[in-house]
Order: structure tokens, then sequence, then C-alpha cells
């Protein structure tokens, strides 16, 4: 009993002791997560202090440190070479995490993946996080989500898939507006823009670009805003707008810092003499396009740099007039951009299962929140219900006075889209203008390329090789010419739906107030047979229903609109688009939605 007198005091100040250490443990890691965001480097300096004393902390404090810790490591660009800590973390959090731990574990895991090279095990825990997020909770770390669905943009984006790439920014946006963060929304919008590139959406990533680049000066970061504007140089200058081009070359290369005081490129900006090219190439300076291309050339950057390279010395030489040296060049270019596009195809592949999972969690995501929506309004109505006569009439002079707002806010966005359209059919002329250069430039080089052979100017390999380039070529043109023929049908469609007696059925279903009289379809099937003329092969074959159905599914009505101007449900709809798809096209493959959109295309 006297030895159990003497060791208490002992051992209740160890305990007090561990305790003590425990709560200073604690609120070092509490320092370093506040850290975070806006100093990392800090953070993760005061993390790696404290591995020595984490290994004599309970599990719950060692994993907490082993978390911020592998989180700021990501987060200065200290890549990791294996899953184990990632993996160790989704094991302990998915079974005692919160939702925001738990999405912060799986999202580094994601990145371990990313940078081990695996981007399909990357966007599939890139998923996992997401789907972890409870995004009807307030405490949701939409910051954290935010940057989840950038990582997952950046991986469609680099694999070439600019739709899923768009919805992913478009996500990580959302995320970014609802914490207040705008910085990161610059970010977002900076790096959507690419995606609207690849989809030949030129004036919109441009727009984007110089509303980006506003932004930034109106903060006073005049070096971001220089980098975005030195992102719309090479565009601008395709698209004529030489003037501006060389205001915004001046602002880059003055403000970046990316250049040495004689404006010469600092190393790892390389890429930069592409963008000079192409702006002397259009400027008619076709020495000083040659000398950029060139060093671009001489730099053996990526494979992607490698054919700007080659494609603006064909381009140069073209001008020129120096037929081989355009031919060889093209030649490489087309070698190098078949590479690319195999490359890509592959990894896509490997994408598939992921961006499947990917698009699941949308829905889940979607579902969720507006669930959450739906019990929100649920006990607000029950409090309207609860309230005074005097007040349900204050509430209606307020809805009154909204429906008066909602409608000039439905006048402002019917003129927004009129301007938007007009922008839209601008950028296709473009865009066509643009193709029948390019079909133009093709068929001259095969053309070249013919004679050299016709003239047995060549040994057998290197006619073999001409052959092939030949046909990649022509393939090329047809591609071109199928866009270009689109595009038209696309500015036809247009014209037509603007036409008074189209515009006014339309508006009739939209708006559900009356079906056309027998005059007016009559006066509508002659504009649409007028447009596609293949419309009167079938026209006799069906009933009048039938071929209302394929007229309005032309006009690019809504199949709502279309029920409504037929007189049809939608089960009766479905079923006679599945009967429309056999008597036209015979074959069922694809069912309703493979006829909407084949009659379409037609």
């Amino acid at each position: 009993m006297k030895r159990f007198i003497t060791i208490f005091p002992l051992l209740v100040l160890l305990a007090m002791a561990a305790c003590t250490g425990n709560s200073t443990f604690e609120r070092q890691l509490a320092v370093a997560d506040n850290l975070m965001r806006h100093n990392y480097d800090s953070a993760y300096t005061l993390l790696k202090n404290m591995d020595s004393m984490a290994q004599h902390m309970p599990e719950r404090l060692r994993m907490k440190h082993m978390l911020l810790r592998a989180n700021a490591q990501n987060k200065a660009w200290e890549f990791f070479t294996s899953d184990s800590t990632g993996k160790t973390l989704t094991k302990y959090y998915d079974r005692k995490g919160t939702p925001n731990e738990r999405m912060l574990a799986h999202y580094i895991k994601g990145c371990a993946y990313r940078d081990m090279g695996d981007e399909p095990m990357a966007l599939q825990c890139f998923n996992e996080a997401a789907a972890a997020a409870d995004t009807a909770d307030t405490q949701c770390d939409f910051y954290q989500l935010s940057i989840i669905h950038s990582q997952m943009a950046e991986i469609f984006q680099n694999r070439a898939l600019p739709d899923e790439g768009l919805e992913a920014y478009g996500m990580a946006e959302r995320y970014a507006w609802r914490c207040n963060d705008t910085l990161r929304v610059l970010n977002i919008w900076s790096n959507k823009s690419y995606c609207l590139i690849s989809k030949d959406r030129i004036g919109e990533a441009l727009q984007l670009k110089e509303k980006t680049a506003q932004w930034y000066r109106r903060l006073g970061d005049k070096e971001s805003e220089a980098h975005l504007l030195g992102q719309c140089i090479k565009w601008l200058a395709r698209l004529g707008e030489l003037e501006k081009a060389k205001k915004y070359m001046d602002i880059y290369e003055t403000h970046s810092g990316d250049f040495f005081p004689n404006r010469m490129v600092k190393p790892g900006n390389e890429g930069y003499y592409n963008t000079k090219g192409t702006y002397y190439l259009e400027l008619g300076k076709l020495d000083s396009a040659l000398y950029f291309f060139r060093k671009l050339r001489d730099e053996r950057l990526t494979v992607e740099g490698q054919y700007n390279a080659a494609w603006g010395l064909s381009q140069t030489f073209r001008k020129m007039g120096i037929s081989d040296s355009m031919a060889k060049y093209a030649f490489w270019g087309d070698v190098l951009n078949d590479t690319v596009y195999s490359e890509k195809r592959a990894k896509n592949l490997q994408l598939g299962q992921a961006m499947y999972n990917y698009a699941n969690h949308q829905k889940v995501a979607q579902r969720k929140e507006l669930e959450a929506k739906e019990a929100q309004l649920s006990r607000r109505n029950w409090i309207i219900g609860a309230l005074s006569a005097t007040f349900l009439l204050t509430l209606l002079a307020l809805w009154l006075r909204g429906q008066v707002r909602h409608k000039q806010q439905k006048l402002q966005e019917a003129s927004k889209e009129k301007e938007r359209l007009r922008t839209e059919m601008e950028e296709k002329e473009q865009t066509i203008k643009w193709l029948k250069e390019q079909v133009e430039e093709k068929k001259i080089i095969i053309n070249s390329l013919n004679e050299t052979i016709n003239q047995n100017a060549v040994d057998q390999q290197l006619n073999n090789q001409m052959q092939q380039t030949i046909g990649l070529l022509q393939k090329q043109v047809e591609e071109y010419e199928r866009k270009i023929n689109l595009h038209l049908m696309a500015r036809k469609l247009n014209e037509l739906q603007q036409n008074e007696n189209i515009a006014r059925v339309i508006k009739r279903g939209e708006e559900r107030i009356g079906r056309p009289a027998a005059e007016e379809w009559k006066t509508i099937y002659a504009l649409v047979e007028e447009f596609c003329p293949k419309f009167t092969e079938f026209k006799n074959n069906i009933s009048i229903t039938e071929y209302q159905i394929c007229v309005l599914l032309k006009l690019g009505c809504k199949l709502s609109d279309i029920g409504y101007l037929t007189g049809l449900d939608s089960n009766n709809l479905s079923v006679m688009r599945l009967r429309l798809l056999n008597k036209i096209f015979n074959t069922k493959e694809g069912g309703a939605t493979m006829f909407d959109k084949r009659i379409r295309e037609l």
C-alpha cells in the first residue's frame, strides 16, 4: 500500500505530461491547417518538424498529421512516388473520418496516382473524393471540392476530351463561388478557355481570357494579366486582328516576367517562339516567321511543340513558294500529328471506366443537392403556411413585383441570346473560311507530292512514305469538307429558324399557345423541303403526323414541344419515332434517340 502511495503521484504527473504534449501537438496541427491555403510552405515546414513527435502520438493525431503533411507536400509540388500514404489515409478515414477528411484522403491518393502517371486510377480516386463530400452540410469544404473537380478537368483537357473538361470546370467554378474564392474562379476560367479552343470556339475562348485578364488588372496583378493576354496573341493573329495581337505582345513581353531585359525568352518559355512565328506569318514578314519557327524546331520540345514547328515551317514555305520544303515539313507535321492522336486515343480508352464513374457521380451529387434544396423548401413552406393573412398579402405583393422583374429578365436574356447567336454565326463564318483554306493547302501539298512521285525523283521507300502521306492528307481533306458542309447546314438551319412562319410555330410549342392550322403546316413543309429536298423522298410513305414529327425535329424543336404541337403524349411519340427509324432508315438499331440524330443530320 505504501509503495502504491509512493508511485501514484508519479503516474499522475506522467499522465498530465502526456495530456499536455497531446494538446500542444494538436494546437500545432491546427496552426498548420490554418496556414495550408495561403502559406503552404510554412505549413509544410512546421509539419515536417513535427515528424518525430508524431510517432509518439495517439492514432487519431498521427493520422491527422499524416493527412495534413501529405496535403502540404502536394501543394508544395513535391511529387509522390508511391500510393502507400494515400492507401493508409483512405483506409483509416473511410472508417473514422468526417466527410471533409474522407474527401481529402481520397484526393491525396488520386494525386499520388497522378504523379505516378496512372491517370485512370487518379480520376477514379478524384471521383471517390468528390463522392465523399456532403454538399448539403454548411461545413462542407467547397474549396477542396473545387480543386478536385479542377484536377479531373485537367485530365480530360490533357486527353483531348473538351466536353468532359468543360463540365468538370463548370463544377469547379460552381464550388469556387460557393466559398467566395475569386482567385480560384480566375484560375478556372484561364484553364477552361483551352477546352473552348479544342472545340473550335475560339471567339468564346478569347473573350473568357480577356475577361480573366481584366479581373487580374483590377486586382493589381499585372503579371497574371500579361500571361492571359499572351495566350491570346496566336489566335488573334490567325483571326487577322494583328493590331490587338501586337498590343498584347508588348504587354506580355514587358510584364509577364518570362523574358530577359532584351526581350529574349527565359528558359522554360521557348514555346513562345510558336506564338511569335505565327504573328509574323500572318503579318507577312516571312523571314521573321521562318526564324522563330526554326528556333522552335531546334528546341526539340514535346511532340506537340515539334508539330507546331512543322506546321509553321510548312505554312511559311508555302507563302514563300518553296514547294519542296513545304512538302517536307507538311509530311513531318502529319507524322507528328498522327503520333499525338494515336497516343491520346490509347490513353482515352483507358479512361473509359473512370469517365463513366465521373458521370455517375455527377448525377448522384446533383440528386443530393436537389434533395437538400427540396427539404429546405419544405421547411420554408411550413413556415409560410403558419404566417398571418397580412404576411401572405405582403408576400403576394413581393411575388407580383418578382414576376415583373422576371419578365424584364426574360427580355434581357432574349436580347443576350440574339447577340450570342450573332457572335456564333460570325465564328462559324471564320471557321468555314479557315477550313476552306486548309482544304486548299492540303490539296496543294497532295499535288506537289504527286508531281514528285510521277517524276520518279525519290527512292521506293520515300515513295511509299509519300503515298501514305497523300492518303492521310486526303482523309483530312474529306474530314474538313465534311465539317464545312455541317457548318453550312447549321447556318442554313439558323436562317430557316429565323423565318417568320417557322419562328411563330416554334414559339407556339414553347409557350403552349395553340397548334398550327393546316395552311401553316403547308407553309412549314414547303420551307423545310426547300432546305432539305431529301424529305420529299419519304413524305408520301408515312402518315401526316409522322411527317410533322420529322419536320419539327429537323427544325430543332424539343421533344416536349413536338408532343404538344402534334397532340401526342411521350409514350406515343417515342413509339412513332422508333417506327419511323425502321420506315425511313430501314433499321431499329439505336432506338428513338438514334432516329432524332439521323433525321437532324439528314
